[in-house]
């Protein structure tokens, strides 16, 4: 998981978001995406898509393991 948390945290600083904002935009508390960004757990489902159309990152770019 420490890909996607790093991905995850890229997206949102390339987009110029702090995390309450990125959170806010999306629908969901702000300790729940820093949560993603921290590989604790991983967004799914709606958050996902949310993410993706925000960052401008498909769901694979968001969550890739390489």
């Amino acid at each position: 998981m420490t890909e996607t948390r790093t991905n995850l945290r890229n997206a949102r600083l390339e987009a110029g978001l702090t995390a309450e904002q990125a959170a806010r935009k999306i629908g969901v508390h702000p300790n729940s995406l820093l949560m993603w960004e921290r590989g604790k757990t991983e967004p799914l489902g709606q958050s996902l898509i949310d993410l993706s159309k925000l960052y401008q990152k498909s769901p694979d770019e968001l969550l890739k393991n390489d």
